[in-house]
C-alpha cells in the first residue's frame, strides 16, 4: 500500500505540472504586464459587477473542496449576471515579438452538484490595439448542460489570433457536469507583431446564483525584441546664414547600434526652441551593416526663422528607430544685429563702440540722427552710403547722417553740439540683407561754467580741472574744464580723493565728505559768505590747515560737524580768539580738532571751542607732542570739550588748565610741579583711556555740578583728587589713585557701578572716603534653586539687615558651622563677617553707602576647635589676591578658599596655585569666601597689598605639570576634582597641598578623592616610582548614564600610564586612548566606586618603567599587571608563594591592564610572567 500510495503521487505530480506547462512562458518570453488580484499588479483595470472570490469552495460545491484561484489568493468572478473587466492600455509592444494575451478560467457549481454554465452562459475575451477606440471580440466560450471544471482538471485551451473582425472563435464544452479536456481552463489571443499597445476587455455572463465563472492571471505575454539606436553627433557648421531665398548646407553626424538593411536615415530639423512637434526634414542617407556610422548632408530651408535653439535629430523607418538629439545651435535668416553697443559722452563729441554679430554678416553701418532715432531700414548692397565720423557729412538717412560703413570698434564721433541729445543706429549688412538695427544715445558735454556744481574726480591739486568734474544740475557730470572758485554752485571733496590748495584760491559751500581731504598748504585761502555755512567737514572728512589760517569774509564760517575733523599742521592758530579758535569755526558735538604737530600749541589765556554749549562736547585731539614740549603758562586755559592725549608730554604754568568735558588717549598726561590745578566742570565728563594720568601738587579738581565716569581701566598717580561734584566708576572700569582722593560730595560724590558685566573698582589709599558702591546680584524665581551668593560689606563699618530687603538673607554661625536666616530688618551685619543671599527674582543690585575700608582689615574667625570653616569678606571696592606676595596674614588656616557657583551648583575652590569648579586666586569685591582652620585660634587679616583690578568673577590658572582633572557634568551642574604630583608630597593628607571638600548641591555630582579618610578635591601626591592607587568617589541622586570626563594627562612626562578602574563593572580605562568614561549610575552603587592607578609619576621627565619592563603592582584583593607594548605577544601569568606552590594562571595581553583577584592571598607572592621575550618575575606584597 505505501509503494501504491508513492508511485500514485508521482503521477499525479506529473499530471499537474504537464497540465500548467501550457500557461508557462516559452524560452526568452516575459510577462510583460499581469493581472492576478492580488497585490501590486502591473495590469490596471475598472470593472463593473461580479466581485473577487478568496479561499476554497465547499464540499456540496462543484468542483469541490477546490481554491477559487490559481495563484495568490484571489480571483474575479460571478454569479447570476454579468461582469465587465476593462484592462488598462499597455504601450511599448513594439519592442516584443510573439505576443499573446492569456488569462485562466473556470466554471462553477455552487451548493449543488447538478449546476454549472449552460448554453446561455458566456465568457467573451475583447482586444483593442488602438487604445479602446474600436474593440473587436476575439475569443468566446459558451457553457453547456452545466459544465463545470476547475483550472487544473479542466485542461483544454481556447486559442485563437487576433484579426480586428468582431467575429469571435468559439468554444464550448461536448456535455455537462465535470470537464476535463473540453473544460477551457486557459484562453489565449495571439498578438500581430506590428501593434504596438493592446487593451483587454472580459466580459462574463451567468443567470443562476448557483452558477458562477471566475478569472485568474490575466497576462500579457512576449519576447523581447534587440532594439536599435541612433546617436545624433555633431553639426557642421553653425550658425548657418540663410535668407528668403537661399539655403544653408552643412553635416550632421551619427553613430547607430543594431543592424541595418537599405535602411533609410532621415535628419529632421526641430523647430527654434528644440521641440519636434513638426519636425522638417533637411537630408537622408541610405545605411547598411552592423552598428553603422556617418554623417548625413543636410540644407536648411531658406526662409527658416531665425534663433538658437535649432537641433537635428535622425530617425529611421524601417526598423522603427528614434534617435537622439544634437547640441542646440543656431540659424540665422538675413543680417544679425550687433549687441553692447554704446556711446560715450565727450565735449562735442561720442565714442561708439559694440560688438560685431558671431557670423552671417559683411559690414556694420551706423546712421546718427540728433533729437530721435531713425526709424527706417537700409536697402541694396550698401553702395548707395557714404561714412563720414564728421557729423553732418556722411549720406543723409532718414533725418540723420551715414557716420561709419566697416567693421571696427570704437569709433569717435565729432562735429557734435554739446547739450543735445544724439540717437546712434547700428544696421548690420549681409549681402542685400539689413538688420533691423539697435540703438545707443547720449549727450555730449558742454564746457564747464563758473557756476556749475564741481566735485572732485580724483587726488589732485586744487587748481588743476583735471582734479575736478562739473555738472550744470548736479545730475549730470562731465570732465570739468576749469576748476571750480568761490562762484561754483556746491564745491564737494569726494571720499578717497585729497584736494591740495597750493595757491590763493577763493570758494564758497565747501563740502568735504567721509573719507575726503582738503589740505591748504601755501597761498590765501578765501572763503566767501554763501548760502548757511561755507565750509562743512562733514563725519569723516578732514580739513587740515597747513598754511596761514584762512581768510574769512564777513559772516563766512567752517562747521566741523560730528566725526569730522579740522586738523591743525602748522604752528600759530591756536591763539586766544584767533586762528581755529576764532567765531568763524563752529564745533559740533564729537567734532574734532586735531593738533599734529610737535610744538606746543597756545595754553596761557586761550579758551578752545569758545562758542559750544555745555551739551555740545568737541574733542581737542594731541598726537604728536612729546616731552620736554610743555604747553601752558600763568594765564588759565580752558578747553570746553574732551581733552584727548595720544602723545605724552606735561602741561606747566601756574595757570589752571580746565578740561571741561574730562580728559581721556593713549599717552601718559603729566603735571609739572608748579602746574596749576586741573579742572573738570562739564555737567558731563569723561576719565578714560589706555595710559594714566600723572598729577603734581595742584592735582585734579571735579567741581561741584561736575559729573565724570571713569569708562575704563585708568591710573591717577601723584597728586591729590578732589570731588566736589560726582565720580562715578562705570561696571566694567577701574580706577587706581595713588594720591590723596578727597570726596567733599558724600556718598553719592563717589560711585561704583555693578551690573551684569561686572563692578566698578577703585584702588586708593585715603581713610574714611565716603562712597556708593553697587552690587548686582542674579537670581531665580525657583526657590529651589540654590542660586545663592557668598556677599561682603564692602565699607568700614557695620549695616543693617535691611540693606538686603527683597532676598532671603543668611548668616554662618563659625560656632555650629550651621547657616542661620535672618528674618528681621534691624539686624546689624558686621563687616567683618560675610552673609549668602538668595534673590527670588531674576536680578536686583544693592547699594552700600558709607565709607571705604583702607589699609588694615581684619575678618572674624570665631571658631572653637580644627577642621571648622569660617565665612570672612572681602572688605574693599577692589578685587583681593589670595596669592598676593605680601598683605596677608593667615594664622592656623589652610591654604584654601571656598566660593559658592551658583551656575554649577559646587563650591568653586582654590588653593596652592590650583583651582577647581572655577576657582581662582581672584577674590571680587563684595564677595564673601569660606576659609578652614587647621588648629585653634586661627586668624586672617589682610592689608592694601593684597588689592587688585581683576574683572573676572573666576579665573583659570596656568597649566601645572603633573596634573589631572576629573569632572562630570548634569545639565547646567557640575562638579571638579584634581590630583596632582608635588615634590613635598606624601601619600597621606598633606595641610598646605590638600584640599578638602565642601560637598555642593543634592542635584549637582559629587566627586571627591580620599587621603587619611578626608574626602579631598585637591589631592597631592610624592614623586615615585612605583604604582599609585587613589579611591574615587561618585555620587549623584539620580539614577542613569553619566559621564566622567579626564584632562591633563598631557601634563605628566612622556609614557605615563594612568587607569580608571570600575570597581562595578570591572573596566579599566585607559587614559592615554580615552578622555571619557560613561557608565550607567544607580543611586545605591557605592560612592567609592572608582580607583585611579598612577604607573610611576617621578617627575624626571619619562615614565619610571622601561619600555622593556612590565608594570605589576597590588591594591586591596587586587594584583594588577601592564605589559609594554613591545611584548607584542600574549603572555602566561603564575602566580607563587614563597614556597614555590602555584597559586593562580592567567594570561595577559600587551598593552592591556590585567587585574588578577588576590582575594585568597596575603603576605609576598611571586608573579612570574612567560613569553617569547623570555622570563619576567616581581616579588608583590599583597596587605589585607
Amino acid at each position: 500500500m505505501n509503494q501504491i500510495k508513492f508511485t500514485n503521487t508521482i503521477i499525479s505530480f506529473c499530471l499537474l505540472a504537464l497540465l500548467m506547462a501550457s500557461s508557462l512562458d516559452g524560452w526568452g518570453q516575459t510577462t510583460i504586464a499581469m493581472q492576478d488580484f492580488d497585490g501590486t499588479n502591473t495590469l490596471t483595470y475598472t470593472v463593473t459587477g461580479g466581485t473577487t472570490y478568496t479561499g476554497n469552495s465547499a464540499s456540496a460545491d462543484r468542483p469541490a473542496s477546490s481554491a477559487f484561484y490559481v495563484s495568490s489568493s484571489t480571483a474575479y468572478g460571478v454569479s447570476n449576471g454579468t461582469a465587465t473587466l476593462t484592462f488598462g492600455n499597455v504601450t511599448g509592444l513594439d519592442a516584443y515579438s510573439a505576443k499573446f494575451v492569456e488569462l485562466r478560467l473556470a466554471s462553477w457549481s455552487i451548493s449543488s452538484s447538478g449546476n454549472g454554465a449552460d448554453a446561455t452562459d458566456n465568457v467573451i475575451l475583447s482586444i483593442s490595439v488602438d487604445n479602446g477606440v474600436n474593440w473587436s471580440q476575439e475569443l468566446r466560450i459558451n457553457g453547456n448542460s452545466n459544465a463545470y471544471w476547475h483550472y487544473t482538471t479542466g485542461t483544454g485551451a481556447a486559442s485563437t489570433t487576433y484579426d480586428g473582425d468582431d467575429t469571435p472563435t468559439t468554444f464550448a464544452p461536448a456535455g455537462g457536469a465535470n470537464r476535463t479536456t473540453d473544460g477551457y481552463s486557459t484562453l489565449l489571443v495571439n498578438l500581430p507583431n506590428a501593434s504596438t499597445q493592446v487593451r483587454i476587455k472580459v466580459v462574463m455572463l451567468n443567470n443562476s446564483s448557483n452558477e458562477r465563472w471566475t478569472i485568474d492571471n490575466v497576462r500579457l505575454v512576449g519576447t523581447p525584441t534587440a532594439s536599435n539606436t541612433i546617436t545624433t553627433g555633431s553639426v557642421s557648421t553653425p550658425p548657418f546664414c540663410i535668407d528668403a531665398s537661399n539655403t544653408a548646407a552643412g553635416t550632421v553626424a551619427y553613430t547607430s547600434l543594431g543592424t541595418y538593411t537599405s535602411a533609410t536615415f532621415t535628419a529632421k530639423l526641430s523647430d527654434a526652441s528644440g521641440v519636434f512637434d513638426t519636425p522638417v526634414n533637411i537630408g537622408t542617407a541610405t545605411v547598411s551593416g552592423t552598428d553603422p556610422s556617418g554623417s548625413i548632408s543636410i540644407t536648411i530651408p531658406a526662409g527658416t526663422a531665425s534663433g538658437t535653439g535649432y537641433k537635428i535629430r535622425i530617425d529611421c523607418a524601417s526598423p522603427s528607430v528614434t534617435g537622439t538629439v544634437s547640441a542646440p545651435f543656431e540659424v540665422i535668416n538675413g543680417a544679425k544685429n550687433v549687441s553692447n553697443q554704446s556711446a560715450t559722452i565727450d565735449i562735442m563729441a561720442s565714442t561708439l563702440t559694440w560688438t560685431n554679430p558671431n557670423a552671417c554678416y559683411d559690414e556694420i553701418m551706423i546712421v546718427g540722427k540728433a533729437t530721435s532715432a531713425v526709424t527706417a531700414t537700409p536697402t541694396g548692397d550698401g553702395t548707395a552710403y557714404t561714412a563720414n565720423l564728421a557729423f553732418g557729412s556722411g549720406t543723409p538717412f532718414d533725418g540723420g547722417f551715414v557716420l561709419y560703413k566697416g567693421i571696427t570698434s570704437s569709433q569717435f564721433v565729432t562735429g557734435l553740439t554739446n547739450g543735445t541729445t544724439y540717437y546712434y543706429t547700428f544696421f548690420t549688412r549681409y549681402g542685400t540683407n539689413w538688420s533691423t538695427g539697435v540703438t545707443a544715445f547720449e549727450t555730449p558735454a558742454q564746457t564747464s561754467d563758473a557756476t556749475d556744481f564741481f566735485r572732485s574726480k580724483t587726488t589732485g591739486n586744487w587748481g588743476n580741472y583735471t582734479s575736478w568734474e562739473s555738472s550744470p544740475d548736479g545730475s549730470v557730470w562731465i570732465n570739468a574744464t576749469l576748476a571750480p572758485t568761490n562762484t561754483a554752485n556746491t564745491i564737494t571733496i569726494r571720499n578717497g580723493h585729497t584736494i591740495t590748495i597750493a595757491a590763493s584760491r577763493t570758494a564758497d559751500q565747501v563740502m568735504i565728505q567721509n573719507g575726503g581731504i582738503l589740505i591748504h598748504s601755501a597761498g590765501t585761502f578765501t572763503i566767501n559768505d554763501g548760502l548757511d555755512n561755507d565750509i562743512i567737514i562733514e563725519s569723516g572728512g578732514i580739513f587740515s590747515l597747513a598754511s596761514t589760517a584762512p581768510v574769512y569774509s564777513t559772516g563766512a564760517t567752517t562747521l566741523v560737524s560730528t566725526g569730522g575733523t579740522l586738523r591743525i599742521a602748522v604752528s600759530g592758530l591756536t591763539g586766544n580768539g584767533t586762528g581755529v579758535n576764532a567765531a568763524n569755526y563752529i564745533y559740533q558735538d564729537a567734532s574734532i580738532l586735531e593738533y599734529t604737530i610737535t610744538s606746543a600749541f597756545s595754553a596761557s589765556g586761550v579758551t578752545y571751542f569758545p562758542n559750544v554749549d555745555q551739551n555740545t562736547k568737541p574733542i581737542f585731539r594731541v598726537t604728536s607732542i612729546v616731552s620736554p614740549t610743555t604747553p601752558g603758562g600763568g594765564s588759565n586755559t580752558v578747553i570746553n570739550g574732551i581733552f584727548e592725549a595720544n602723545s605724552t608730554f606735561s602741561f606747566t604754568g601756574g595757570g589752571t588748565k580746565t578740561f571741561r568735558n574730562g580728559i581721556r588717549g593713549t599717552g601718559v598726561l603729566s603735571q609739572g610741579a608748579t602746574t596749576g590745578q586741573f579742572i573738570i566742570n562739564g555737567t558731563t565728563a569723561d576719565i578714560s583711556g589706555a595710559d594714566s594720568l600723572k598729577l603734581g601738587p595742584s592735582g585734579l579738581s571735579i567741581a561741584s555740578g561736575s559729573a565724570v565716569t571713569v569708562s575704563s581701566n585708568k591710573l591717577i598717580s601723584g597728586g591729590p583728587v578732589t570731588i566736589d561734584g560726582s565720580l562715578t566708576i562705570n561696571s566694567n572700569a577701574a580706577l587706581t589713585v595713588t594720591g590723596t582722593l578727597t570726596n567733599n560730595a558724600g556718598t553719592s560724590g563717589l560711585v561704583l557701578k555693578s551690573g551684569a558685566s561686572g563692578t566698578g573698582s577703585l584702588i586708593h589709599n585715603t581713610n574714611n572716603v565716603d562712597a556708593t558702591i553697587e552690587r548686582y546680584i542674579t537670581g531665580s524665581t525657583n526657590l529651589s534653586s540654590k542660586y545663592y551668593h557668598n556677599v561682603s560689606i564692602p565699607l568700614n563699618s557695620s549695616v543693617q539687615s535691611s540693606e538686603f530687603t527683597g532676598s532671603y538673607l543668611f548668616s554662618f554661625n563659625q560656632a555650629t558651622q550651621l547657616w542661620e536666616q535672618i528674618t528681621a530688618s534691624n539686624v546689624t551685619l558686621s563687616n567683618t563677617e560675610a552673609y549668602m543671599i538668595f534673590y527670588p527674582n531674576t536680578s536686583t543690585t544693592y547699594n552700600f553707602a558709607g565709607q571705604l575700608n583702607n589699609g588694615l582689615f581684619t575678618a572674624t574667625t570665631a571658631v572653637g576647635s580644627a577642621d571648622q570653616f569660617c565665612l570672612v569678606p572681602n572688605p574693599y571696592p577692589c578685587a583681593i589676591d589670595w596669592d598676593a606676595a605680601s598683605g596677608w596674614t593667615k594664622t592656623n588656616l589652610y591654604d584654601a578658599i571656598w566660593v559658592w557657583n551658583p551656575v554649577s551648583q559646587t563650591y568653586a575652590t582654590y588653593g596652592s596655585y590650583t583651582g577647581v569648579n572655577g576657582g581662582s586666586r581672584y577674590i571680587p569685591e563684595g564677595q564673601g569666601f569660606f576659609v578652614k582652620n587647621a588648629a585653634v585660634s586661627p586668624a586672617l587679616s589682610m592689608d592694601n597689598g593684597v588689592r587688585v583690578h581683576n574683572s573676572q568673577a573666576f579665573f583659570d590658572e596656568p597649566i601645572l605639570s603633573n596634573l589631572l582633572r576629573i569632572s562630570s557634568h548634569a545639565a547646567t551642574f557640575s562638579d571638579e576634582i584634581v590630583v596632582r604630583f608635588q615634590a613635598d608630597a606624601s601619600i597621606g593628607f598633606d595641610a598646605n597641598m590638600d584640599i578638602d571638600k565642601l560637598r555642593g548641591s543634592q542635584y549637582a555630582p559629587l566627586l571627591y578623592s580620599i587621603a587619611d579618610g578626608r574626602e579631598l578635591c585637591i589631592q597631592s601626591l610624592p614623586f615615585s616610582t612605583e604604582t599609585m592607587v587613589i579611591p574615587i568617589g561618585f555620587s549623584i541622586n539620580t539614577d542613569g548614564e553619566q559621564t566622567l570626563e579626564f584632562s591633563g594627562l598631557e601634563s605628566f612626562e612622556t609614557g605615563t600610564a594612568v587607569f580608571l578602574e570600575d570597581l562595578l563593572t570591572g573596566d579599566m580605562i585607559d587614559f592615554a586612548e580615552n578622555s571619557q568614561y560613561t557608565f550607567l549610575h544607580s543611586t545605591g552603587n557605592s560612592q567609592l566606586r572608582f580607583r585611579l592607578h598612577f604607573m610611576g609619576v617621578t617627575g624626571q621627565g619619562n615614565a619610571s618603567v622601561p619600555a622593556s619592563e612590565s608594570a605589576i603592582w597590588s591594591y586591596g584583593n587586587n594584583i594588577y599587571l601592564n605589559l609594554p607594548e613591545s611584548t607584542h605577544q600574549p603572555v602566561s601569568v603564575a602566580i607563587y608563594d614563597a614556597s614555590g606552590r602555584l597559586l593562580a594562571e592567567t594570561t595577559a595581553r600587551p598593552g592591556q591592564l590585567t587585574m588578577i583577584s588576590a582575594a585568597s592571598l596575603q603576605g609576598v607572592v611571586i608573579v612570574r610572567i612567560a613569553g617569547q621575550q623570555g622570563i619576567e618575575t616581581k616579588k608583590v606584597y599583597i596587605s589585607k
